[in-house]
């Protein structure tokens, strides 16, 4: 059944990143609603073409509000059609809400690194939101460092209450590096340039690390993290920019493509998941926008491209790993397997 927002208002956070209210529709929506997790929303982009985006929860708000926070990047996307067009009162379409990132997987730890680029700082701050409310609670709460890399301070939302919580808590720490702002505040929580390894993971051994940015970003930290703290748990969440147009192929009319002992031949202009489904074969999935893997799958042989495949980390793909909703085959042939249930190969 198709589940619809409304919107309730719209607030600007900082140069180009706005934060949106919303009520679902149906209330049985709200049940899935954590900090942490993302939705996914269709909504046309600055042309009218459709678009699936996800966003991250950031807050929670009376009823059963929430707020995402969304970029405008200038690219014509959907989230720029969502800044430009989005009221009170507007309805939008929630394709759904996924992510196993939330407050109970991070709460449970003795400390936590959290580590973010851009807009990317809305995970963290979710998480941070959860956990303060935990402690007001009289709940434990890791002991927290956030590192931010961005360009400026006009771009870092929700500076004022990182600030805030970084000078009148005893468990949380902010450090934000300022990539083109070499006028720094007077505050030794501001750096200039970028960090290197050292200057992020020091020399703690974090039980847990938290890494949200741009996919470079993600995937470089990641390593990083994996090689110095191989004992700790490690959260990502990874995004690359959107790409409008069309993925470019040198497949023929159509591609044979070998499935788990089937042949079906797909339309190459159509991602892997959109190919098998038309051709009655099905592949588990929930956002069909890269975030949440539930479309892994296992390419075997033959040449493709990926886009915006947030969810594979640098060892998955390595591996020949790709997300079914993200994948487009460029040859004549390809090969693919799908995970056994008990298999994950980000373990």
């Amino acid at each position: 059944m198709e589940s619809f927002l409304v919107c309730d208002w719209v607030r600007q956070e900082a140069h180009d990143i706005w934060s949106i209210g919303f009520t679902p529709l149906d209330g049985e929506d709200n049940k899935q609603i954590e900090l942490g997790r993302f939705i996914s929303i269709d909504f046309p982009d600055m042309q009218g073409r459709p678009g699936r985006r996800c966003y991250s929860i950031c807050g929670l708000g009376p009823a059963q509000g929430f707020e995402v926070s969304v970029r405008r990047s200038g690219n014509g996307g959907v989230s720029d059609s969502l800044v430009d067009r989005m009221r009170p009162g507007c309805v939008v379409s929630l394709a759904g809400v996924g992510g196993d990132i939330n407050i109970a997987r991070v709460a449970q730890k003795s400390s936590l690194l959290m580590v973010a680029s851009g807009i990317g700082v809305t995970l963290p701050v979710a998480l941070l939101r959860g956990l303060v409310q935990r402690r007001q609670q009289g709940e434990p709460v890791p002991t927290v460092h956030l590192v931010v890399v961005i360009q400026d301070l006009q771009r870092l939302p929700f500076l004022q209450e990182l600030l805030s919580l970084h000078l009148e808590s005893d468990w949380f720490e902010l450090s934000v590096y300022l990539t083109r702002q070499c006028v720094l505040p007077r505050m030794q929580c501001f750096s200039h340039g970028r960090p290197d390894p050292q200057a992020v993971f020091g020399a703690r051994g974090w039980e847990g690390v938290v890494i949200c940015g741009g996919s470079p970003f993600a995937q470089f930290h990641e390593e990083c993290a994996r090689q110095r703290l191989p004992g700790s748990e490690v959260f990502v969440e990874a995004f690359t920019r959107v790409n409008l147009d069309s993925p470019q192929t040198t497949a023929a009319t159509q591609v044979k493509a070998r499935i788990d002992g089937l042949v079906v031949s797909i339309d190459p202009a159509s991602s892997l998941l959109e190919g098998l489904e038309a051709q009655g074969v099905s592949i588990p999935n929930q956002c069909r926008a890269g975030i949440c893997g539930r479309c892994r799958v296992k390419v075997r042989s033959g040449e493709y491209q990926t886009r915006d495949d947030f969810a594979i980390s640098a060892k998955d793909r390595a591996q020949g790993y790709v997300l079914a909703c993200c994948t487009y085959a460029l040859g004549d042939e390809i090969a693919i397997e799908r995970p056994t249930a008990h298999h994950n190969p980000s373990a």
